[in-house]
């Protein structure tokens, strides 16, 4: 600050030349000046620094809310999500159907709640306060003298999810059963019946005319799961894959295949007979 001042009044005195210098007045004046820019630049410094503070943080959640965004890009969208849950919704209402069990799957205000004092009965109907406490010991007689019935077999998620697929794939729906199989792969991947479900996979392909995919599905069965009792139908397909595709050089290669290493397969005689049929 004081070699600032100093260097002002000497250029006052160069310019005054042979007027004199400035007075003292004159000079106090710039000094002042100086003081009062050189105050509101430190005040400004510390604006500036909020300022760029909160740019950078601005840019990191822009940053974070582009991840989400890409991530549920990747997931197959909102849609898709939505239709996942459903799917293993739907799984878990057979669970609770099969186990006798209440899960709370449905929405209560859907479902409608009692008031406070009142219990609900079928069909909506509200328990008048005066029955509540016979209403549970005459269900349990009701229970007692009801006959015994065989408990329903105990149903886990991975087989609800799995059934649901072949439900879906007998009534034709091959593009929802194709996603409940796919789910139950990705989701249950050492479950014996991944085998399974990556063939039927292969099948919803193949009845939607999707012959390609449906040959890179039917692949995976092959190389991925080669002792599964799919593997020798998966064999048969593919080769049919290829046909369809115009490869006749490969489905024959792929048929060949299949009767060399399952020989008294009943696929095995198929493939005899397409390549009779198709030389």
């Amino acid at each position: 600050m004081k070699k600032t001042a100093s260097l002002l009044a000497t250029l006052c005195c160069i310019a005054g030349g042979m007027t004199g210098c400035v007075s003292q007045s004159d000079y106090d004046s710039l000094q002042r000046r100086v003081q009062e820019q050189d105050a509101q630049l430190r005040q400004m410094q510390p604006a500036q620094a909020d300022s760029w503070a909160q740019v950078q943080a601005m840019q990191q959640e822009m940053n974070q809310m582009k991840g989400q965004f890409d991530e549920l890009q990747r997931a197959g969208g909102a849609k898709a999500i939505v239709e996942k849950l459903n799917r293993h919704e739907a799984a878990l209402r057979q669970v609770e159907t099969s186990m006798a069990l209440n899960l709370n799957l449905d929405d209560s205000a859907a479902a409608g709640e009692a008031p406070a004092g009142q219990q609900p009965l079928p069909g909506g109907q509200l328990t008048p306060p005066a029955q509540q406490d016979a209403a549970p010991q005459k269900a349990a007689q009701q229970q007692a003298a009801a006959p015994k019935q065989q408990a329903a077999p105990k149903k886990d998620t991975a087989t609800a999810l799995f059934e649901a697929g072949k439900a879906d794939f007998s009534a034709r729906k091959y593009t929802e059963a194709r996603r409940s199989f796919s789910d139950f792969i990705k989701t249950y991947k050492s479950n014996p019946n991944v085998p399974d479900a990556q063939y039927y996979v292969a099948e919803c392909h193949f009845q939607q005319n999707k012959f390609a995919d449906a040959a890179l599905a039917y692949d995976v069965v092959i190389t991925k799961y080669a002792k599964s009792s799919k593997a020798p139908a998966a064999y048969l397909k593919q080769g049919i894959c290829f046909s369809k595709l115009g490869q006749g050089a490969a489905a024959k290669a792929r048929m060949q295949e299949l009767i060399k290493k399952y020989p008294s397969s009943a696929e095995a005689a198929r493939a005899k007979t397409f390549l009779k049929t198709n030389k």
